[in-house]
Protein backbone atom coordinates (compact mmCIF):
# COMPACT_ATOMS: atom_id res chain seq x y z
CA UNK A 1 0.00 0.00 0.00
CA UNK A 2 3.54 2.37 0.98
CA UNK A 3 4.96 2.09 -2.75
CA UNK A 4 1.76 1.99 -4.61
CA UNK A 5 -0.37 4.38 -3.03
CA UNK A 6 0.68 6.77 0.01
CA UNK A 7 4.12 7.43 -1.43
CA UNK A 8 3.16 8.43 -4.86
CA UNK A 9 0.51 10.74 -3.41
CA UNK A 10 2.94 12.31 -1.31
CA UNK A 11 5.88 12.60 -3.99
CA UNK A 12 3.40 13.99 -6.28
CA UNK A 13 2.70 17.00 -3.10
CA UNK A 14 5.82 17.52 -2.80
CA UNK A 15 7.15 18.26 -6.77
CA UNK A 16 3.68 20.01 -7.42
CA UNK A 17 4.25 22.82 -4.52
CA UNK A 18 7.10 24.12 -6.73
CA UNK A 19 8.65 25.92 -3.68
CA UNK A 20 12.00 25.03 -2.73
CA UNK A 21 11.45 25.49 1.28
CA UNK A 22 8.55 23.39 1.41
CA UNK A 23 10.10 20.24 -1.23
CA UNK A 24 13.29 20.71 1.26
CA UNK A 25 11.63 19.90 4.11
CA UNK A 26 8.87 17.15 2.84
CA UNK A 27 11.75 15.19 0.67
CA UNK A 28 13.74 15.26 3.80
CA UNK A 29 10.47 14.24 6.09
CA UNK A 30 9.92 11.10 3.46
CA UNK A 31 13.55 10.21 4.09
CA UNK A 32 13.54 10.69 7.60
CA UNK A 33 10.26 9.14 8.85
CA UNK A 34 9.46 6.36 6.24
CA UNK A 35 10.80 2.67 8.00
CA UNK A 36 14.34 1.19 6.39
CA UNK A 37 12.66 -1.48 4.45
CA UNK A 38 10.58 0.93 3.18
CA UNK A 39 13.22 3.26 1.46
CA UNK A 40 15.23 0.21 0.15
CA UNK A 41 12.09 -0.83 -1.97
CA UNK A 42 11.16 2.77 -3.14
CA UNK A 43 14.03 4.29 -3.43
CA UNK A 44 13.74 4.61 -7.46
CA UNK A 45 10.80 6.56 -7.20
CA UNK A 46 11.96 9.06 -4.25
CA UNK A 47 14.85 9.61 -6.58
CA UNK A 48 13.04 10.63 -9.22
CA UNK A 49 11.16 12.50 -7.83
CA UNK A 50 14.47 14.40 -6.47
CA UNK A 51 15.41 15.05 -10.37
CA UNK A 52 12.04 16.92 -10.25
CA UNK A 53 12.12 19.52 -7.81
CA UNK A 54 12.72 23.37 -8.17
CA UNK A 55 16.43 25.07 -7.85
CA UNK A 56 17.21 25.98 -4.69
CA UNK A 57 16.62 22.66 -2.92
CA UNK A 58 19.34 21.75 -0.83
CA UNK A 59 19.67 17.82 -2.27
CA UNK A 60 23.13 17.72 -0.82
CA UNK A 61 20.93 17.79 2.81
CA UNK A 62 18.42 15.47 1.42
CA UNK A 63 20.58 12.66 -0.33
CA UNK A 64 23.10 12.47 2.45
CA UNK A 65 20.75 12.10 4.43
CA UNK A 66 19.27 9.12 2.68
CA UNK A 67 22.60 7.38 1.90
CA UNK A 68 23.61 7.79 5.79
CA UNK A 69 20.52 6.14 6.81
CA UNK A 70 21.03 3.72 4.24
CA UNK A 71 24.73 2.95 5.48
CA UNK A 72 23.84 2.73 9.35
CA UNK A 73 20.81 0.41 8.36
CA UNK A 74 23.93 -2.14 6.87
CA UNK A 75 25.96 -1.56 9.17
CA UNK A 76 23.48 -3.03 11.92
CA UNK A 77 23.37 -6.44 10.76
CA UNK A 78 24.92 -8.73 7.60
CA UNK A 79 21.41 -9.54 6.81
CA UNK A 80 20.46 -5.86 5.96
CA UNK A 81 23.42 -5.15 4.19
CA UNK A 82 22.42 -7.99 2.29
CA UNK A 83 19.21 -6.19 1.99
CA UNK A 84 20.65 -3.09 0.53
CA UNK A 85 22.85 -5.04 -2.00
CA UNK A 86 19.11 -7.20 -3.28
CA UNK A 87 17.43 -3.99 -3.81
CA UNK A 88 20.22 -2.85 -5.96
CA UNK A 89 20.86 0.30 -4.00
CA UNK A 90 24.08 1.27 -5.58
CA UNK A 91 22.68 0.83 -9.43
CA UNK A 92 19.59 2.99 -8.57
CA UNK A 93 21.88 5.74 -7.49
CA UNK A 94 24.30 5.21 -10.34
CA UNK A 95 20.87 5.61 -12.73
CA UNK A 96 19.38 8.95 -10.72
CA UNK A 97 22.85 10.54 -9.48
CA UNK A 98 23.73 12.22 -12.55
CA UNK A 99 20.10 13.57 -13.31
CA UNK A 100 19.08 15.32 -10.19
CA UNK A 101 22.37 16.53 -9.64
CA UNK A 102 22.26 18.16 -12.99
CA UNK A 103 19.40 19.56 -12.50
CA UNK A 104 20.56 21.48 -9.12
CA UNK A 105 24.01 21.96 -10.98
CA UNK A 106 24.01 25.52 -10.44
CA UNK A 107 23.17 25.79 -7.02
CA UNK A 108 25.03 22.81 -6.03
CA UNK A 109 28.66 23.77 -4.82
CA UNK A 110 31.32 21.45 -5.71
CA UNK A 111 31.87 20.57 -1.58
CA UNK A 112 28.43 19.62 -1.94
CA UNK A 113 28.54 17.22 -4.64
CA UNK A 114 31.60 15.86 -3.02
CA UNK A 115 29.64 15.45 -0.08
CA UNK A 116 26.79 13.42 -1.66
CA UNK A 117 29.78 11.07 -3.46
CA UNK A 118 31.58 10.68 0.17
CA UNK A 119 28.25 9.20 1.33
CA UNK A 120 27.63 6.88 -1.78
CA UNK A 121 31.26 5.53 -1.10
CA UNK A 122 30.31 4.91 2.89
CA UNK A 123 27.49 3.20 1.79
CA UNK A 124 29.19 1.10 -1.00
CA UNK A 125 31.89 0.14 1.11
CA UNK A 126 29.91 -0.66 4.09
CA UNK A 127 27.19 -2.99 2.21
CA UNK A 128 29.33 -4.16 -0.99
CA UNK A 129 33.06 -3.91 0.66
CA UNK A 130 34.51 -5.91 -1.73
CA UNK A 131 33.37 -4.48 -4.90
CA UNK A 132 35.94 -2.15 -6.47
CA UNK A 133 34.04 -1.26 -9.69
CA UNK A 134 31.63 0.45 -7.69
CA UNK A 135 34.22 2.24 -5.56
CA UNK A 136 35.61 3.39 -9.04
CA UNK A 137 32.04 4.30 -10.56
CA UNK A 138 31.71 6.84 -7.02
CA UNK A 139 35.77 8.13 -7.65
CA UNK A 140 34.82 9.08 -11.44
CA UNK A 141 31.80 10.66 -10.24
CA UNK A 142 33.68 12.68 -8.28
CA UNK A 143 36.61 13.82 -10.50
CA UNK A 144 33.47 14.61 -13.26
CA UNK A 145 31.64 16.59 -10.48
CA UNK A 146 34.48 18.63 -9.70
CA UNK A 147 35.74 19.45 -13.41
CA UNK A 148 32.16 20.53 -14.03
CA UNK A 149 32.43 22.52 -10.75
CA UNK A 150 35.70 24.56 -11.48
CA UNK A 151 34.69 26.63 -14.36
CA UNK A 152 37.43 29.69 -15.53
CA UNK A 153 35.14 33.01 -15.81
CA UNK A 154 34.76 34.76 -19.23
CA UNK A 155 37.64 37.46 -19.94
CA UNK A 156 35.49 39.49 -22.82
CA UNK A 157 38.84 41.55 -23.20
CA UNK A 158 40.96 38.92 -23.61
CA UNK A 159 38.46 37.37 -25.65
CA UNK A 160 38.54 33.93 -23.99
CA UNK A 161 35.76 32.22 -22.99
CA UNK A 162 35.05 29.98 -20.05
CA UNK A 163 36.14 26.27 -19.79
CA UNK A 164 37.11 23.73 -16.80
CA UNK A 165 40.55 24.03 -14.96
CA UNK A 166 40.77 20.45 -15.90
CA UNK A 167 40.68 20.48 -20.03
Amino acid sequence: MYKSVVLPAVLDQIVSCHDAIAQEYLADCVAQVFPDDFQLATLDEFLAMCSQLVRGVNLKTILVSVLDRLTRYADLSEANAADVRLANTFQTFRKHLPTVLSTQRSTLSVADRISVFTSLMRLTLKAEPGSLGQVDDVLGFAVQAAREGFTVPVNEQAGTTSGTLAG
